[in-house]
Order: structure tokens, then C-alpha cells, then sequence
């Protein structure tokens, strides 16, 4: 019994569906704006291979879903169509199209040439047709035709002689036929022959051809024809005979009687036919006949005699787009083609489309009165509530298909209080709640019909949200409600309501007030979706919220915070839609999987979800609906091409009611549908390559020299010249349902590993494929996935050039081998000669080689002899060798000793010479003693360069490799000549590119060295102008390395071009004359060059005389990965964009500060003279700082400062002057700062960005603090001190210079008493020399290194300054090193090193 109720409920859902569905059954429609040649459309025929055929007045046309291909009469190409007007097209039983034409005869189509044959009238050949005007055409069982004429009555064509046999019409003959205007012809089951007359009624031909039978309208017969003007003839499959007439409707006709029926249109009668002018008949794949009437339409008469009529109507654009029906077609799937007089071509598919609409009809009133649906629900009454955007409540009560409408009126209390309706909700008590936008909350009184408006309920104390967005019921009468202002509890006993808003401060309130969507799962938890706080979970008991949130870095978090829906299928599932993607939950993890458009959805947007008896999910999105299958994780998507209202859905406008109906809102009315009585298409469309392409110019049969034997459709094979680059293939799946969803797969074999999807994309092309062959494959589906494997295919010949050929090669070949057996010959012959010719020579040979024999004994005597000579040689040059290698250690040991014996002395001159300097002296003493100082430094200098050089000539100089501050090292090198070239009047200045690096890695101890002799020499080379420095980046190299390129440039006295030869040779002056101006060693160059070569470079010169001279040298380095401390330049970003002037009459000076401004953001104005830069004060008027140079020609710094702070005394002004200038010291109310040239740029930007900032008080002069020995220092690092020397000056220098930093030190004068003093007394720092008596420095502190003592801070002081001494000193346990003469500074840094290193005991 239950097996029974089931059927029986799944047949009525079906036939409810089925009614439905036709009710809403549309057209599709081509036209000439899809190409059809012309919208009256005579005749239509789909042939065996899937191909339509429509004739038209204005051409043949032939489809295959996507374009039309158009046949025209062509005067001069016998084998075009007959004529353009078509009345008529025919398929034979063999396949062959036949077209008959209006005075172009009858046409025969040729698929494979592409070509008709045509039949035309030839006045006196009675083999030939009777007439040109072929109305009709039909087939007998023999397979010869029947064809109507329109003048030349009845015609018999013999398909084997090709000749026609002519039955017309004699005045004399009764029996003949009655008229020779034949309108339509027809082959009856039987074999009979009939021919419909177009005035003269309906012929039958006897079966032996000799007569007639009429069969005329008798007006005294009502069973007699109801009219002899005939259209159409048509036997329907249950053998039943119909005549269509004009102006006397249907008639059915009884053969065996000889009786006819009339079905003719009575005004009074709406079931009747719609109009008696009937043209067309065809019967559908239901067995039900349709009829095309002239400006009525179509009417379908139904099995149980009644007719179902589709009318034209310009307000429905899915309906029939002309009343009269010229021709009807019923393909073999069961699509109907309506052909009409001015619409073209109509189309009903077969199977209904897969979602019924509804929408508002402005001529129905009781029907839905707004399409916009916002929200859908179902009561108990089994009656549809949709909340509409604008038009209020519409509930639709489907037994009677009428609407009741619920509007706001201001005037009425208890109407409802909007008709903007976001939500409704039926509760357990079968009461409707209603969510409104901007109207609260209201709820419908049945017996009444009226509403209870909440936000107008005097009894709740506080006013309820205005816009109710959703709602859900849960346990103990609550209902749940969303609302744009937080989530509300609704007591409906109590009547009262709680709300819970966002809190950011406490935790466990929910995140976010504008709640979208609820969900009870069957735990009874609440699910809120929120709109940006993503998902909340309540607690009931506890009374907190657990948030889900995206996170973009989280995978597994939820994929967007906007939640539109919540749903929890029959198997506990929680699925969430976002606005971006369905998620899925996981409880266990608290993770969520996410499926987007990437995974198969047609939007991310999800706006509703349900579920039907299947398990299967339907997804609204903002691109229409999906059915996604949780199991196999697969989607299928439909889009408005499947009926649906549009693409966009709207936000939880979703119901699916008991029956398992599913109703989805949108935009544009609402669809409903059962899932189960969804029908997809089956049918598996067959394929065909419809184009082939040659650089993307079709190819056709006729073209010359096509590659193409036949129609593109029937080819097979195609051969194409290696010259044809670029290849293309069209191909098309003959599927004409919603055919731009057919889609395709194809692969080149030879070429193509795998199948190719492009999806709905048509065309393949292929671009230098090699000579070969391949092979062509496509295979396509139809619009719901179903595929046809077998497809298509053609086979491609790719010709290769012809010395690719097989020929060409085998003809090389046998030239190869003729020529190979012809040198074999050749070669032959010449060593049959050869071998004479060795004969005699051999003969001749043996006596000379009997006389050599003797010389060669002579000659190894010889040999013997010079070969011990050799050896003495060698032992001698062996023995010269290794005293050169004693000379050349010698060597070294010399320079050492020698740099050892002159450094101790000279440690005591410029030591006490520093210390004299200390002290108070006239002028003319402070002149002796930076004298001494000073020649002592060039007497160092003299003698680092010999030693440096030595190095480099022996091969044992190497470079350190650390990370240090390019900028830093240049203004280093620049500071230590400026006060030289302040002297002089030179300008120092450095510009760096600003994609070098700030940080570079290599031996900053050696780049210094070469820029101190090149900057030094140009110095002294230069008397007036300026000195440049600048480094560029020349880019990176193979090896990953930067190459830097430096320039330092000046403007002196320049070298002449013969003498620039010597200037890398050693120990060699331009200038060698003895009465030279400038002196030098002559080794500066030569170990600048060769430092340079060390750290991958090159260096050269370029110099005019007497205009200056370019020193270009080159370094291999690379930017260091050690981080820079915050810059100046990096904080500059508050200063942007403000104006500064800058005055300097050196062009080369003012545009390096020009590009460092730009850098720095700044807007540079340049002026080149103190009078310019007042011009440019008065043409800026928002000028915020002033950088001037002191020395200028005409009016200098000074007066340009005093004249800008008359006329603008709130600009700040910063001075570039040289060091020692005494402007700095006199005019601090002048100037905000004063900067020493060559000017540091951190140095720069800091106090440019302090005056913009306004952060700049006083001046701040950039004035370097001379080194002070100072008794203070002791005091901040005290330590006990030994010092180990015996010599007696270096002694009490040292002891002086500590007393005066306030140390008493304890002094002895070998490493002997150094050893016995420590085991004595404990010290902190000894101060050891290296070369002493009876125990040297080394071993003293090897041993000291050895006692269980407090270990002392040891450094080494030494006369020797080369880098392996140091090396030496470290090894032998010793912390530091300094080296003589002595260094304020380094004596410092070693003091501070001890007090910051604390020894250990030695273990």
C-alpha cells in the first residue's frame, strides 16, 4: 500500500511538473540577425547527417547551430541553385537533397562537391520537366519522385533514366488531372499517388497512372472537402489523412469512405481551430499534429481531440515572433521547426525547459504584481508567500493560479508596515512572522487578514530594529531574529526581547551587528552569518559566541566573512554560502573546505542553498543556479538559456516545501521545479569539421589549387605544402539545444600527446608543424555533458620540401656512392704509381740511410757530450735560484729591520713632537713642531709605500674582505685634505650614483689607500678649481659580482701625452729633473694600480696639459647583506616636495647637490651667484631654506646671508664654507648651520630636515674637536698598567703620554722582568714590545699565557707594520696590536679594549 501511495504521489508531481512545464513552453528564434538569408521561410528540412536546411524566398540555407551557410543563384555557374525563391526541400531515401525552386526547376545538392545539378523545362525535349515552378516533391517506394508543379501539373521522375514522364490537364480527358497548378504532392502508405490542387481540390493518380479521382467541395455534401483551395497534404504515422485548406480549416480524410471531416474556427467555440487558412502540417514525436494557420498561429491537436494553441504575442518574447505558419518540421529528436511568413525560423526543443517561470503579466490582475522576489516561504495551507521588493506580501495559491496581494497602506494601521519584505517565517503555531525592510517586525492575523505591526506595539517597551533581514524559531517560544542592528530573542509568550550587539572590548559578544542569515542545526546550536564578521556560534547555556573568521593566511579558515546563507543537510553537513564561495564545516577541526568558481561553481557569490531527496545541494548564485553533488564533489550549472528568471538570485530567497518542490527568487520573478522531473538531454550529436583554414583564410572546393578533393564536411584527407605555416580546423557538434553549451575536444595525432578541452571554443590551429602525417581528431557534447566519443576525423599530409623527399635522398645517395667508388678507383691507381715510384726511392733511400747511420754515431757522441755540459747547466742555474730566493728574503728581512729601526726612532720624534703640541707655544713653536710632524708623516709615508711595495712585487700582499660604508670611506679620505685644499681655495666634492650600493664588501683599508694617493696627488697638482670624486655602477657580472667604476678628477696643471707612459712605472716622476716642483717617491701609482688589479679591476689616466686630469680606476665587489642603521636619507619623507635654493657659482657643486636634493624628494632652485639667488627669492615665493656657499666672486656668503635675513628674517639659511674659515665663529645670527666642505651628505640631510621640521635652534657649525689628551680618561677606565721596552725614549713617550690620560704605569725593560713582575703583581693591561733583549715580546707573552694567574690585557708594540707581524703577535697570545710610531687614538683604543676584556684565570 505504501509502494502504492508513492507511485501515485511521484505520478502527480510529475504530471504537475509536465503541466507546467508546456504552460510554459518557448521558442527560440533565427532570423537574418543570427544570418538567415530572409525571414519568410518556405520550407525546412533536417538531412541524415544532422544538418537544417531552410528555404527561404532570398536563398537555400543550411545550419549547424551556430552559423548559416547561404546558396544563391549565380548567372554564371551552372552548377549554383536553381533559383533564390524556395518553395520546397526534400531528403530521399538514399540521402540526397532535393530543392524545388519558383522557376529555377528542381536542384539536386552534391555534399561532397559542393555543387547542385539542376532540372530545368527544355521547350521541346518531353524527357525534360513539364515546369520550371517545382512546388512539391515526393517519393515512391521504387525511390523514383513525384514532383508538383506550378503550371506544368503532376511530373514523374525516373531517378535511373533521369527523364520525367508529365501528367497534366486536357479539357477532353474527365479522368485527366483537373488543374495543372499543383500545390503539394504526396506518396501515401499505400503507394498511392495524391496531388492537392491549388483551386481544383484534392487527385488521386490509379495505380496504373492512367487516370484521376476528384475530390472537389459539394456544397450540398457536408461530408464532401470544405474547400478546394488546397496548401497542404500530410499522412500522419497512425495513417490518417489531412488537407489543409485556405479558408476551410483542417480536414481529416476518410480514404476507405470517401468522407471528409472538417475542423473550422467558430468565434463562439474558444476550443475550436484558431483560424480555417490552415498552410502547414507536421506531427510531433507524441504523435500529436501540429497545425501552421495564417495569422493564427499554431494549433496542436491533442489525442483526445482537443487543440493547444500558441499565438502570437508581441508582449512575450520567448513566444511564437509571427502568427502565420509557413512550414513545419519535426526532427528526428523531436525538436519542432516553425518556419513563418516574416519571423524567421521558430524553435521548440523537444524536452521542456528545465525550470518553470513565473513572472508579473501586467494584464492579469490577480497575478504576481512585482518580480523582484526577496523571500520565499510555504504555509500549511500549502499556499506560497513571496515578500517582493516593492510590491509587499504575494501569495500564490497554485489550485486556482491566482495571487493575493498584502500592500502597505499608510492609512490603514493594520496593513502591513512595508512593502519591502526581507523575510517571512511560518512557526510552530502556524503563525506568519514577517521581517521588513524599514517597517520592523509584523504578524499576519488569518481570520482577519490583517497585521500586527510590532514597531507600533505600545505594549514592547523598546522599539525593535527596522530592518528584519531573517528569522528561525528556536526551543521555549523564542524566535531568532537578524537584523541590521544586532540579533534579537523574541519571547512570544512574554512578549519581550533581548538583543545581543557587538562588543570589540568584551569577550564572547558577537562580532557583528547586521545579521544575514540563521540556522538551528539538529543539535539545536544557533548559527549566525553575519555580514563581515563571518560566521558566530551561540551558546545557550554559557551565553557567549565562538566567531569563524577568514583568515587569508588559513586555507582551512572560512572563505569570506560576508556569510549570505547557512544549511544543514539530512546528514548533519553545515554548509555556509559567502561572497566568495560554499564552505563546508567541520566540527571536529573547526576548519572549513571551500569550493569556488576554480572548483566547477558558475559565481563565488552563494545566495541561497537547499537540499532535494536525492542528497543532492541546489545552489543559488549571482550567476545562476548549481546542482552540486557532495558525494563526487561535481557541480552542474544553469543559466537563464535553461529558463531560469536571470542570472542573479537574491539572498535567501529559497524554499523547498514537503512536496519536494524547490522555489527560487531572483530579480526577474521566481522558478520553481521538482528536481526528479528535470529532463537533460540524451541525444549524442554527431560532428563535424566544418572549416578548414590556411593562415586563417578559409579554404573551399572550388578555390585554385585548393588542398580540398571534396566538401570540407566530406573530406577525409588533406595534403598540404610544407610552406602552409599556420593551420586551422572549425568543427561543430550538430546539437541544437542550447548549442553554445556544446562542448568539444580535439587532438593533432603525431602532434598533440593528449586530448585538448577548450571548452565551447570551436576552432583549433596549428602553427610549423613538420613534414608528416597526422591525424585530425574532434569529439564533442551536447548541452547537458553527453559526449560523442567517436566524433570525427581527418587525415593531414604535411608535404616536406623536396630535398626532404625520399627521392631526393636516394638520389644523393647513389651520387654519394658513384662518388665514393669513383675516388676509391681514383685512389687506386695513384697508389699502384706510388708504389713504383717507393720501389726506386727505397733503393736510393737505403744507401743514404747507411750514410746518415754513420753521422748519427757521430752525432751521439755528441749529444752525449752536450748532454753533461746541460747538466752542469743546470746545477748552476738550480744553485743561482736559490741564492736569488736568499737575496730576496734578505731583501725582505732588510726592509723589515729597516722599517723596525726607523719606526723606533721615529716614534720618539713624532711622539714627543704630539706631546709638544700639547703644550703652550708662540706661533713660530706650534710652526716647528707641526713641521716635525709633518715630515715625519712623509718620511712614514715614504717608507709604507717601500713596503707596500715589496709586498705586492713578492706576491704576499692579500685584502681583507668585510663589509663597510662605501660613503663613509670617501668623506673619510676627502676629510683628511680639506683643510689643504681650504688653503688652496680648491672645492672637494663626491658624488655617488644612486644604484650603488651603501654597503659594499671588500678591503676598505686598500680602497682608502688608492683614493688617499689619487686625491692626493691631485691636491698637489692643483692650484685652483676643484677636485671630483664619483662612483657609478657599471652593473653586475657573471660571477654575481658589482662592478664600480670611480673617477677622481681635477682641474691642475694636467700631464703632458708623452709623459702619461710613466706614470705607472716605478720609482718614476713625470717631472725627473732636479729642479722638479713637486716630489714623491714615484711608488704611489704604481701600488695604486696594483691594489686596484688585486681587487679585480683596472686603473688609467686621461689628462690635457694645463687643464686638469680624469683618473678612472675599477673594483669588483658585491653589496653587503649586513643591515644599514636608519638613515637621514630614509627618514626624509616629511620634507617632500618643499623647495629649497641652493647658490654656488661651481657648476660641478651645484649640480651634485642639485641630484642629491632630487634623491631626497626635494625641489631644488639652483642660482649660480648671490645676485641670482635674490632673483629667485623673489620669483619663489615659497623658497623654505637657503644653502649658500661662502666663497663666491662678486658677493660672497656672508653679504648674501645679510641681505636675505633683511628682506626675509624668518628663512633659514645653511653656509658651506672650508675649515678654519672665521665666518662660522662670527656670524651664528646669519646662519641656522654651517657645514665644513667637502660637505658629508648624512650630514646634510639631517640639518636640512631639521630646519624644514623647524626642530633647529641655534647654529650647529660641523667643526671636528681636536683630540685632547685628557686626565679624565683614567677616571672612566681605570686599570693597572705594566709596559715592557727597552728602549729609553719610546719609554718615557709612552710613560708621559698615559700620565697625561692619568695612569701611573710600572715600567720594565725585557720579557724576562716582564714574566718574574706578573707572577708578583696582578695587572690589567701590559703594554709589551716586540724585540727586546734576553726575551723577546713574543715569548714573554707565550709564557705569561701559560700561568695560573689573572690574565693581563696584552698588546703588542712594534716597529714592525707588516700585516704577518700582526698575525704573529695574535698567535703568540697577545690580545692587540699597535703598531710604532704611536697613535693617540690606537694607545686610547687599546685602553678601552682592557677595561672592557677581563681575563680569566688560565687553565
Amino acid at each position: 500500500m505504501k509502494v502504492s501511495l508513492r507511485a501515485v504521489l511521484f505520478f502527480l508531481v510529475v504530471s504537475y511538473c509536465l503541466q507546467a512545464q508546456e504552460k510554459n513552453r518557448s521558442f527560440r528564434h533565427l532570423t537574418t540577425n543570427q544570418g538567415l538569408s530572409q525571414n519568410n521561410v518556405t520550407s525546412i528540412q533536417k538531412d541524415r547527417r544532422g544538418f537544417m536546411w531552410f528555404g527561404t524566398q532570398d536563398g537555400l540555407n543550411i545550419y549547424d547551430g551556430y552559423k548559416f551557410t547561404v546558396y544563391r543563384n549565380e548567372p554564371h555557374n551552372p552548377g549554383s541553385l536553381g533559383h533564390n525563391y524556395v518553395h520546397t526541400i526534400f531528403e530521399d531515401s538514399k540521402g540526397r537533397l532535393w530543392i524545388g525552386t519558383n522557376y529555377g526547376g528542381l536542384s539536386l545538392y552534391n555534399p561532397e562537391t559542393d555543387r547542385f545539378t539542376n532540372y530545368t523545362h527544355k521547350p521541346g525535349d518531353d524527357a525534360s520537366i513539364s515546369h520550371n515552378n517545382v512546388t512539391s516533391i515526393a517519393e515512391d517506394k521504387n525511390g523514383n519522385l513525384w514532383i508538383g508543379t506550378g503550371g506544368g501539373g503532376l511530373n514523374y521522375f525516373d531517378i535511373k533514366k533521369r527523364t520525367f514522364r508529365h501528367f497534366i490537364h486536357h479539357e477532353s480527358e474527365p479522368s485527366s488531372l483537373s488543374d495543372n497548378f499543383v500545390i503539394d504532392v504526396l506518396v501515401t502508405s499505400d503507394g498511392a499517388v495524391w496531388a492537392a490542387m491549388k483551386k481544383k481540390g484534392l487527385e488521386m493518380l490509379s495505380s496504373d497512372g492512367s487516370r484521376f479521382t476528384h475530390y472537389m467541395y459539394d456544397p450540398a455534401d457536408p461530408k464532401s472537402l470544405s474547400k478546394n483551395e488546397i496548401n497542404s497534404i500530410y499522412e500522419d504515422a497512425q495513417h490518417r489523412f489531412w488537407i489543409a485548406t485556405e479558408g476551410g480549416g483542417l480536414n481529416l480524410f476518410n480514404r476507405s469512405e470517401g468522407k471528409f471531416t472538417a475542423y473550422q474556427h467558430d468565434e463562439a467555440d474558444p476550443q475550436s481551430i484558431s483560424h480555417n487558412d490552415v498552410i502547414s502540417l507536421a506531427q510531433d514525436k507524441k504523435g500529436r499534429l501540429w497545425i501552421g494557420t495564417r495569422n493564427g498561429g499554431i494549433n496542436i491537436l491533442e489525442k483526445n481531440g482537443t487543440f493547444k494553441k500558441y499565438a502570437f504575442d508581441p508582449a512575450i518574447s520567448s513566444g511564437l515572433n509571427n502568427g502565420s505558419i509557413y512550414s513545419l518540421h519535426c526532427d528526428n529528436i523531436g525538436t519542432m521547426w516553425i518556419g513563418t511568413y516574416s519571423g524567421g525560423v521558430n524553435v521548440m526543443d523537444y524536452e521542456p525547459q528545465k525550470f518553470n517561470l513565473y513572472r508579473s503579466n501586467p494584464s492579469r490582475k490577480n497575478g504576481l504584481n512585482n518580480d523582484n522576489i526577496l523571500t520565499v516561504t510555504e504555509d500549511s495551507d500549502g499556499k506560497l508567500w513571496l515578500g517582493t521588493d516593492g510590491g509587499g506580501i504575494n501569495v500564490w495559491d497554485r489550485k486556482t493560479d491566482r495571487f493575493t496581494h498584502y500592500t502597505h497602506n499608510p492609512l490603514q494601521a493594520e496593513s502591513i508596515a512595508s512593502n519591502f519584505i526581507m523575510s517571512l517565517y511560518e512557526d510552530k503555531d502556524k503563525k506568519m512572522w514577517i521581517g521588513n525592510y524599514k517597517g520592523g517586525l509584523s504578524i499576519f492575523n488569518r481570520e482577519k487578514g490583517t497585521f500586527l505591526n510590532l514597531n507600533e506595539d505600545s505594549s514592547i517597551r523598546d522599539v525593535i530594529p527596522s530592518n528584519i533581514n531573517s528569522m528561525i524559531e528556536g526551543s521555549n517560544g523564542f524566535i531568532w531574529i537578524g537584523t541590521s542592528a544586532g540579533l534579537i530573542r523574541y519571547d512570544k509568550k512574554a512578549r519581550t526581547y533581548i538583543v545581543y550587539n557587538s562588543n570589540a572590548v568584551k569577550h564572547g559578544h558577537i562580532n557583528n551587528d547586521i545579521i544575514k542569515s540563521l540556522c538551528i542545526d539538529r543539535k539545536g546550536n544557533l548559527w549566525i552569518g553575519t555580514e563581515g564578521g563571518g560566521l558566530n556560534l551561540f551558546n545557550e547555556k554559557q551565553n557567549t559566541f565562538t566567531h569563524y573568521a577568514n583568515n587569508e593566511d588559513d586555507e582551512n579558515s572560512i572563505s569570506n566573512n560576508l556569510v549570505n546563507c547557512i544549511y544543514e543537510d539530512k546528514k548533519g553537513n553545515l554548509w555556509i554560502g559567502t561572497s566568495n564561495g560554499l564552505n563546508l564545516f567541520n566540527p571536529k577541526t573547526g576548519n572549513f573546505r571551500s569550493y569556488r568558481q576554480k572548483d566547477g561553481l558558475p559565481n563565488n557569490v552563494i545566495q541561497g542553498i537547499t537540499e532535494d531527496s536525492r542528497g543532492t545541494l541546489w545552489i543559488s548564485t549571482n550567476y545562476g543556479i548549481s546542482n552540486f553533488n557532495p558525494g563526487t564533489r561535481t557541480f552542474r550549472n544553469f543559466d537563464n538559456s535553461d529558463g531560469l528568471q536571470g542570472t542573479s538570485f537574491n539572498r535567501m530567497s529559497v524554499y523547498k516545501n514537503q512536496e519536494g518542490y524547490i522555489f527560487f527568487g531572483g530579480q526577474n520573478g521566481f522558478n520553481f521545479f521538482h528536481p526528479d522531473s528535470i529532463a537533460y538531454n540524451n541525444y549524442i550529436p554527431p560532428v563535424y569539421i566544418t572549416d578548414f583554414q590556411i593562415f586563417n583564410k578559409s579554404v573551399t572546393l572550388h578555390d585554385a589549387e585548393s588542398p580540398l578533393k571534396k566538401h570540407i564536411t566530406a573530406t577525409q584527407e588533406i595534403t598540404v605544402s610544407y610552406k602552409d605555416l599556420m593551420l586551422s580546423f572549425e568543427f561543430t557538434a550538430l546539437n541544437y539545444t542550447i548549442s553554445r553549451k556544446n562542448k568539444y575536444a580535439y587532438k593533432l595525432e603525431g602532434f598533440d600527446k593528449d586530448w585538448i578541452f577548450p571548452g565551447t571554443t570551436r576552432r583549433a590551429t596549428y602553427t610549423n608543424l613538420d613534414p608528416g602525417d597526422y591525424v585530425f581528431r574532434v569529439k564533442a557534447s551536447n548541452n547537458d555533458g553527453i559526449w560523442n566519443e567517436t566524433g570525427t576525423s581527418v587525415r593531414l599530409h604535411i608535404i616536406p620540401p623536396f630535398w626532404q623527399t625520399w627521392w631526393f635522398q636516394g638520389v644523393m645517395l647513389l651520387l654519394v656512392a658513384a662518388l665514393i667508388i669513383g675516388i676509391y678507383h681514383s685512389r687506386m691507381e695513384g697508389v699502384k704509381k706510388q708504389k713504383l715510384e717507393l720501389l726506386s726511392q727505397v733503393q736510393a733511400r737505403t744507401k743514404e740511410v747507411i750514410r746518415q747511420k754513420q753521422v748519427l754515431e757521430e752525432q751521439a757522441e755528441n749529444l752525449h757530450k752536450l748532454n753533461s755540459d746541460l747538466q752542469k747547466k743546470h746545477i748552476e742555474e738550480q744553485l743561482a735560484r736559490e741564492e736569488a730566493e736568499r737575496a730576496n728574503q734578505a731583501k725582505s728581512v732588510f726592509l723589515a729591520t729597516m722599517s723596525h729601526e726607523i719606526r723606533t726612532p721615529m716614534n720618539g720624534i713624532l711622539g714627543m713632537a704630539a706631546l709638544l703640541s700639547q703644550t703652550a707655544m708662540n706661533e713660530e713653536q706650534e710652526e716647528y713642531a707641526e713641521t716635525i710632524m709633518s715630515c715625519g708623516d712623509g718620511l712614514l709615508t715614504v717608507i709604507n709605500d717601500i713596503l707596500d711595495f715589496s709586498k705586492i712585487e713578492s706576491g704576499n700582499m692579500e685584502l681583507e674582505n668585510k663589509p663597510f660604508d662605501l660613503h663613509e670611506c670617501i668623506e673619510e679620505v676627502l676629510g683628511i685634505f680639506s683643510g689643504k685644499a681650504s688653503d688652496l681655495g680648491l672645492d672637494l666634492v663626491y658624488q655617488i650614483a644612486p644604484d650603488v650600493p651603501g654597503q659594499i664588501v671588500g678591503d676598505n683599508l686598500r680602497l682608502r689607500q688608492v683614493l688617499i694617493n689619487l686625491v692626493g696627488n691631485a691636491v698637489k697638482f692643483t692650484q685652483q678649481g676643484e677636485i671630483l670624486v664619483s662612483v657609478q655602477n657599471a652593473g653586475m657580472k657573471d660571477d654575481g659580482m658589482i662592478e664600480l667604476k670611480f673617477l677622481v678628477q681635477d682641474t691642475g696643471i694636467g700631464i703632458p701625452q708623452d709623459k702619461l707612459d710613466l706614470l705607472f712605472k716605478a720609482f718614476s716622476q713625470v717631472d725627473s729633473s732636479h729642479t722638479r716642483k713637486y716630489g714623491g717617491t714615484g711608488l704611489g701609482l704604481v701600488i695604486s694600480q696594483r691594489l686596484v688589479q688585486l681587487m679585480g679591476g683596472h686603473i688609467h689616466a686621461e689628462s690635457w696639459d694645463g687643464k686638469g686630469t680624469d683618473f678612472y680606476f675599477s673594483i669588483h665587489t658585491r653589496a653587503s647583506e649586513q643591515k644599514l642603521p636608519q638613515s637621514a636619507d630614509n627618514e626624509a619623507h616629511d620634507i617632500e616636495g618643499k623647495l629649497v635654493l641652493v647658490v654656488d657659482d661651481n657648476k660641478t657643486n651645484l649640480r651634485i647637490i642639485e641630484s642629491q636634493l632630487r634623491y631626497w624628494k626635494l625641489v631644488p632652485v639652483l642660482a649660480a651667484s648671490g645676485q641670482a639667488a635674490l632673483d629667485r627669492l623673489d620669483q619663489y615665493k615659497n623658497i623654505e631654506l637657503v644653502i649658500t656657499d661662502q666663497h663666491m666672486p662678486e658677493m660672497n656668503g656672508l653679504e648674501l646671508g645679510e641681505k636675505i635675513k633683511s628682506r626675509f628674517p624668518q628663512l633659514p639659511i645653511v653656509l658651506l664654507s672650508s675649515v678654519g674659515d672665521v665666518v662660522r665663529k662670527n656670524n651664528s645670527d646669519i646662519f641656522r648651520s654651517i657645514l665644513t666642505k667637502p660637505v658629508k651628505h648624512q650630514k646634510l640631510v639631517k640639518v636640512i630636515r631639521n630646519e624644514l621640521s623647524q626642530r633647529s635652534g641655534a647654529i650647529q657649525p660641523d667643526i671636528a674637536s681636536k683630540s685632547q689628551l685628557s686626565n679624565n680618561f683614567a677616571a672612566d677606565f681605570p686599570l693597572t698598567i705594566l709596559i715592557a721596552e727597552d728602549n729609553p725614549i719610546n719609554e718615557k713617550l709612552f710613560v708621559t703620554v698615559l700620565r697625561k690620560l692619568g695612569y701611573t704605569a710600572q715600567v720594565v725593560h725585557n720579557g724576562r722582568e716582564a714574566l718574574e713582575t706578573v707572577q708578583r703583581q696582578t695587572f690589567d693591561l701590559i703594554f709589551m714590545d716586540v724585540q727586546m733583549p734576553e726575551m723577546d715580546g713574543l715569548e714573554a707573552a707565550s709564557l705569561i699565557r701559560k700561568l695560573e694567574i689573572k690574565q693581563p690585557f696584552i698588546v703588542a708594540v712594534t716597529a714592525n707594520a707588516m700585516p704577518e707581524d700582526r698575525e704573529i703577535c695574535i698567535n703568540a697570545g697577545m690580545d692587540d696590536y699597535i703598531s710604532k710610531p704611536l697613535r693617540y687614538d690606537d694607545v686610547k683604543a687599546s685602553l678601552q679594549s682592557a677595561f672592557n676584556t677581563k681575563k680569566p684565570l688560565y687553565k
